[in-house]
């Protein structure tokens, strides 16, 4: 099943990928400066050992905390099983844990969910033949 989100509800949705992980969660976006909504969201995940947790980031290679700054950085660091990694040439937008992803115009930056037009397509994976 794929669904069009916009606005708030892309938001949302996004911040539902968060909650509802429980093996991983695949973040990709060239731009990261977390919203407190979704660090809140992650942070009831910090004491789960089993989840993986994959960031991908980047745009500026002269200079990365253009990228993501050191406080986001930080706070991913926490995470027990988390693999940071930079690509100077990203562009894509993509979040995603075991059930669901969302892919979508939008980075993960505050500024993009306050003031942009962003959409984005979500994804569900599902049991065909249950009632």
């Amino acid at each position: 099943m794929a669904k069009f989100l916009k606005g708030n509800i892309l938001n949302a949705e996004l911040e539902k990928i968060f909650e509802s992980a429980k093996g991983s969660i695949i973040l990709i976006s060239p731009y990261i400066k977390l919203h407190d909504r979704f660090k809140s969201s992650l942070l009831t995940k910090l004491e789960n050992d089993e989840l993986e947790i994959t960031v991908l980031f980047g745009k500026n290679e002269n200079d990365l905390s253009k990228s993501m700054k050191q406080e986001d950085f930080d706070f991913f660091k926490q995470f027990p099983n988390i693999e940071i990694l930079f690509e100077n040439r990203l562009h894509a937008k993509y979040y995603a844990n075991e059930s669901k992803a969302i892919l979508t115009s939008m980075n993960l930056y505050g500024f993009s969910q306050n003031n942009n037009i962003e959409t984005g397509i979500l994804m569900e994976k599902t049991l065909k033949g249950t009632f």
